[in-house]
């Protein structure tokens, strides 16, 4: 257990009333932590509540075992940190997990990450006096470890599933909101289902909301007899909504691709999903035979740039873009975005110039290092949210063109659009 960072975190015990009711209520716990505590992406924690200073005899004991995953910053000084999958027991007294380590690590345990050979300490110290948590702790662990999606269709709902993930990203609301679809939904990956049709929480056929987002993309009526499953996001005044549409079922669908539209800059962005696949000397891509017309499809999407409009500014005309990830994804109960490579199409067209993607048998060929360099999850997301990469002018043709050229392509379209 000691390859998944550990947090031990006591909450003040005048918020004992707050905490309790918010896991109880939703199974998580978000809360602001210092940014020098540099918190890992992702871990699992041991979760208690400090000494009353007004019980003088009450003194800090443990009482929830969970996962944990960083998010986004809230302040210059603070990150939120997401608890979830929470499960609670009867009160360990901090002295007694603590009472068999070294006094110099008694002395230093606090708020935060924990060292790995203080993480294993603690571990033993749980099997011997509370085994139930540290079973607890096992099956988080368990479900946190990355397995092969060995099907072709776990991979395809698995890629559906992250670009819900980006999409929420991307219109700043955030994944939270999906996390307890994810975990309730009653076949997601592992159910050879898609991603959408599990979470069954909107009517398509009679969702007002979803009705009237659709018109962007050709309006409802074009899009009903291939919708698979809709929802509506809504937080702080912002509204994500997101259609799965597709002609097949997921072992004959041949991709996924994420198209999401803002009203706010007038702007859409284009996410192509690709399959690194593990080969002796890494992670790579082999283009195959249809690669080269979906690329075609691409690059017929027009796009003008207005630099005379503030909200149209871009900092380049291209709005479609590669995401290259291994096959080596989370658990289906995983909130976690699958890492990638995102790559532009304007990039990936000077890499073939350039002759940088050319193997030594002369076939072409995709690994992180023949790309050189390539946006992350975070800073995709960050220019996307932000208007500064996306088309701009684009009219409800040239969207619904897109949308319908790549059902003829068999693939498995999200759309996404937050509203004005």
């Amino acid at each position: 257990m000691s390859k998944h960072p550990s947090v031990f975190f006591l909450f003040a015990v005048k918020d004992k009333y707050i905490v309790q009711q918010r896991i109880e209520n939703y199974g998580r716990l978000t809360h602001g932590v210092s940014w020098q505590d540099d918190y890992p992406s992702r871990g699992i924690a041991l979760l208690g509540f400090e000494a009353s200073e007004i019980q003088r005899l009450s003194k800090p004991f443990i009482q929830y075992v969970s996962g944990f995953r960083r998010g986004r910053r809230i302040t210059s000084l603070s990150n939120r940190v997401t608890f979830d999958a929470v499960q609670e027991f009867d009160p360990l007294p901090l002295e007694q997990l603590t009472h068999d380590l070294p006094a110099h690590l008694r002395r230093h345990l606090r708020h935060g990450p924990l060292s790995p050979k203080t993480w294993q300490l603690i571990l033993a110290a749980l099997s011997r006096h509370r085994p139930d948590m540290s079973i607890a702790l096992s099956s988080i662990r368990d479900r946190m470890t990355p397995r092969s999606l060995q099907s072709h269709d776990e991979r395809i709902a698995a890629f559906e599933q992250d670009a819900v993930q980006l999409a929420l990203e991307m219109s700043g609301i955030g994944r939270e909101p999906a996390w307890d679809l994810i975990r309730e939904s009653s076949g997601g990956i592992a159910g050879h289902a898609p991603f959408l049709a599990n979470l069954q929480t909107a009517d398509v056929n009679e969702d007002q909301i979803i009705q009237h987002d659709a018109e962007v993309f050709g309006g409802w009526e074009r899009l009903r007899r291939e919708a698979v499953g809709a929802v509506v996001f809504e937080s702080s005044g912002s509204r994500l909504t997101v259609i799965n549409v597709n002609r097949h079922r997921l072992e004959a669908t041949l991709g996924v691709d994420l198209l999401y539209y803002t009203h706010a800059y007038r702007s859409f962005v284009l996410v192509q999903y690709k399959v690194l696949r593990p080969e002796e000397n890494g992670w790579v891509y082999r283009p195959d035979k249809s690669f080269a017309s979906e690329l075609e499809r691409m690059r017929r999407i027009g796009n003008s740039p207005a630099h005379n409009d503030v909200q149209a500014f871009r900092l380049s005309a291209g709005a479609c873009f590669l995401k290259f990830c291994n096959w080596r994804l989370d658990a289906p109960s995983s909130t976690e975005m699958i890492p990638g490579y995102y790559v532009p199409l304007e990039y990936w067209d000077a890499l073939v110039a350039a002759n940088r993607l050319t193997g030594q048998r002369g076939g072409m060929i995709v690994t992180a290092d023949t790309l050189g360099r390539h946006l992350t999850n975070t800073k995709f997301v960050d220019l996307v949210e932000h208007g500064w990469v996306g088309s701009s002018g684009v009219t409800t043709e040239a969207l619904s063109e897109i949308v319908q050229a790549g059902l003829q392509d068999r693939k498995s379209m999200i759309l996404a659009v937050l509203a004005a």
